[in-house]
């Protein structure tokens, strides 16, 4: 490594994992992640010489798929000049979610030399309902002084769990072939009774942990009405000729689902709005939505130049479609299109 980087000291009673170390086009970065309080902490280093446009490129991604996070580091941008670079690199915080916990005044410079003040140093977080305190200290090693801060104790939210019975179906399987059963008279009752009754005495209890929520727009209140809608399907199972419960139950079910599509929609159109100027930013979560899933790219890993696998490609796309578009021809004529003529239809399309 060459021109400097950064680590990070943890006290031995703390669990913690190194969810990311990079060094890039000379700048350094190190994240690890801290599950008791489900905190991530970040140390940056960027040199003044780097490239302050492929620097943003990596450290605003590194932002935006991290949440509860505290980034500290020296950036080598001075928040105190308001030139183009700076402006890019508020704008990167603010879009992810960030506010700079620095002062931004001459009095809390973090490099002082007798000829300049600078704030080289920040402090980063998204955690803004916590309570923080901040303080630089001077240091005997260093012409940049040391940034102290305090965050207010946090605990992390806990999975909560819940109990329900289940059938074992294994018991159930056991208890009705070791069982003797009699029905003469094919009695549909009888049959029903002793159905129920083995059901009855192969339940079990089982414990569900209840997974916190991954997407932001999954918020309090469709919880809340996610549950009464469950609660009434509970209902409707233990009485399911009570039609009044069903009705309700429609009405409740349709509830939800108007509220999760109208949340989850404002919710997209709001992320894609703070996309405008990152079109970098904006394929991210176009891949994000496109796999249904976190930190997954639905992108190939490079771009396909490979003349060969182009033409065999769009060879096997043209011919799928002349046949589907030959049997809708000939459907359009035919009011039955027997074997003989799809076999006649792809042996011309191979030809």
């Amino acid at each position: 490594m060459v021109g400097g980087g950064v680590s990070i000291y943890i006290h031995n009673s703390i669990t913690f994992e190194t969810s990311e170390e990079l060094y890039k086009d000379g700048n350094h970065y190190v994240w690890v992640y801290l599950p008791k309080y489900a905190l991530h902490i970040g140390a940056i280093y960027k040199p003044g010489s780097t490239s302050v446009r492929a620097f943003l490129d990596i450290f605003s991604m590194q932002l935006e798929s991290r949440k509860r996070s505290l980034v500290f580091g020296d950036f080598n941008l001075d928040l105190l000049v308001t030139d183009i670079d700076v402006k890019r690199y508020v704008h990167a915080l603010e879009e992810a979610g960030f506010k700079i916990l620095n002062k931004i005044d001459k009095q809390y410079t973090t490099r002082q030399t007798a000829a300049t003040g600078t704030i080289l140093d920040h402090v980063s977080t998204d955690l803004t309902k916590n309570h923080f305190k901040f303080a630089l200290l001077d240091s005997s090693s260093s012409d940049h002084k040391q940034i102290y801060l305090e965050l207010s104790k946090y605990r992390s939210q806990t999975k909560q769990r819940i109990q329900y019975e289940a059938v074992d179906y294994e018991n159930l399987h056991k208890g009705i072939n070791d069982a003797t059963y009699t029905n003469e008279e094919n009695k549909y009752d009888y049959l029903e009774n002793f159905i129920n009754t083995h059901i009855t005495d192969s339940k079990i209890y089982k414990t569900k942990i209840m997974n916190l929520p991954r997407d932001d727009w999954i918020n309090k209140e469709i919880i809340d009405m996610i549950n009464r809608r469950n609660l009434l399907w509970q209902q409707i199972k233990a009485d399911k000729r009570n039609e009044a419960l069903k009705n309700k139950f429609i009405v409740e079910r349709n509830k939800v689902g108007k509220r999760i599509s109208a949340d989850k929609s404002k919710y997209y159109y709001n992320e894609f709005m703070k996309c405008s100027n990152s079109p970098k930013k904006m394929w991210n979560l176009i891949n994000t939505l496109a796999a249904n899933k976190i930190k997954t790219t639905c992108a190939p890993p490079k771009i396909i130049s490979d003349s060969q696998v182009i033409t065999d490609a769009l060879m096997f796309y043209t011919i799928r479609y002349r046949e589907a578009l030959a049997i809708s021809l000939l459907l359009s004529f035919k009011a039955v299109v027997n074997e003989e003529d799809i076999m006649a239809i792809c042996k011309s399309s191979v030809i």
